[in-house]
């Protein structure tokens, strides 16, 4: 893969390009594409092809459940759809889809190979580690899996841990007995018995009628699980809780203006400590592609439903901690780039956030408005006194010696320093909304 420019490009092996001219010969592949489960592909020559590109790469360990979810469902219809037609997945992983916003888009096109009768799908196992035994843990445990598959890198979470997690109380839940326990079984077997477990596998055969109820009964699986509650941590939060009905309607007007005023429709935003993404739906009105964060799961996995519901596509909803954003990983770092190499915001929003990252990240605020400058050329920023409620409910549960929210005028200072004030409004005595242009973008 390469990239010139906004385009994307791929390189085949001959072996990968007679396999992928065999399938484009196929009426699936047309089908696939203009149906947008298939990224849209086209030969440039015989060995180089084109892919429509994304917005913005994003990966597993970033989406919500709904996403990792949806990811899951896509390979699954994607190879009911392909065995009939005679090819395969030779692989399972999430970095074969990308997201349209919240849609799934399979990428990864050299992953379509051609199917040998009687051959289970050799995927399963992979699939099962990097999408499933994920899924299984935050819907059955209530533990988010994003954590975990960031220090995991390519190999998931093996069954044999996975099921450690599940007792036989667990077994009638969907997918514990037949996908994580038994799978861990053989796991044990494959490292005491190598040669037995070899032998047991080897020569089984599965005709396409199997194959293909083996991939509908995961699939079923899959799509019946929902995260546990007690993965969403701020999902009944709003932040409009410590707003009158007033204030409330105040600042959403206010921000709509700010919004109206200031976001081009050739603009991307960051919509920082999202939430709900009240706002990151607003933004999404003006701008071309809002990319909405927020550390919390549950929140995230809600705005990818109201999504949905709202049929907004140039939303992409990510599980990220602003305080500690994904780093670049991978060999050298280069196979999994930060998210600032993979998207640059022309305006970062940080509505009702800033607090947070001050009081609970204990962040000092001059730094905070220093890496807000540094993001983008402008801002739009919510202030919150220390003598607000939420502020000091907040500090009344944090140990001494921590940093603190500061004063306005002293919060106006440190602001000095970063931003340029374009238009300063009070939406409670308490609180107040800028709009910014960053010094650093401006020099």
């Amino acid at each position: 893969m390469y990239r010139r420019g906004d385009r994307v490009y791929r390189r085949l092996a001959p072996e990968a390009a007679s396999t992928w001219a065999a399938f484009t010969a196929t009426p699936l592949a047309t089908q696939l594409m203009d149906e947008g489960v298939l990224v849209r592909t086209s030969a440039q020559s015989a060995d180089t092809l084109e892919h429509a590109p994304v917005h913005c790469v994003s990966y597993a360990y970033e989406w919500p459940f709904s996403l990792l979810q949806r990811a899951a469902l896509l390979h699954l219809t994607l190879l009911e759809r392909l065995v009939p037609a005679g090819f395969t997945l030779q692989d399972a992983t999430p970095s074969n889809v990308m997201f349209d916003g919240v849609r799934p888009v399979f990428i990864d096109v050299t992953s379509i190979v051609r199917h040998t009768y009687g051959s289970p799908w050799h995927a399963l196992r992979q699939f099962l580690e990097t999408m499933a035994n994920p899924l299984f843990l935050t819907a059955h445990r209530g533990v988010p899996y994003q954590q975990w598959l960031r220090g995991a890198g390519d190999a998931g979470l093996p069954s044999w841990q996975i099921a450690r997690l599940f007792g036989w109380r667990d077994y009638a839940k969907p997918g514990v007995l037949a996908y994580v326990k038994l799978n861990a079984a053989l796991e044990r077997m494959a490292t005491k018995r190598p040669t037995a477990a070899e032998q047991q596998v080897s020569g089984r055969t599965m005709g396409t009628d199997a194959l293909l109820r083996m991939i509908a009964g995961l699939k079923t699986t899959i799509a019946k699980l929902r995260p546990e509650p007690g993965s969403q941590v701020w999902a009944e939060y709003t932040g409009a809780e410590s707003y009158t009905a007033e204030e409330n309607s105040r600042k959403r007007e206010a921000v709509s203006a700010v919004f109206a005023a200031t976001v081009r429709h050739t603009d991307v935003v960051w919509d920082v400590g999202c939430n709900r993404g009240d706002y990151s739906l607003v933004a999404a009105g003006r701008a071309k592609f809002v990319i909405a964060l927020d550390e919390d799961p549950g929140v995230i996995d809600q705005l990818c439903r109201r999504c949905d519901a709202s049929n907004v596509t140039n939303v992409l909803p990510l599980v990220i901690d602003f305080a500690d954003s994904s780093p670049a990983q991978g060999w050298r770092g280069d196979e999994r780039p930060r998210l600032l190499d993979r998207s640059r915001p022309d305006v970062v929003v940080a509505l009702g956030v800033l607090h947070h990252l001050v009081v609970t990240k204990n962040l000092p605020m001059s730094q905070v408005l220093t890496e807000l400058g540094r993001l983008a050329p402008r801002a739009i920023v919510e202030y919150i006194a220390p003598a607000d409620p939420m502020v000091v409910q907040m500090q009344r549960h944090m140990p001494p010696n921590r940093n603190t929210v500061p004063s306005l005028r002293e919060f106006e200072t440190e602001l000095s320093s970063c931003f340029a004030v374009d238009e300063a409004t009070d939406l409670s005595p308490t609180r107040r909304l800028y709009t910014l242009t960053s010094r650093e973008h401006a020099a």
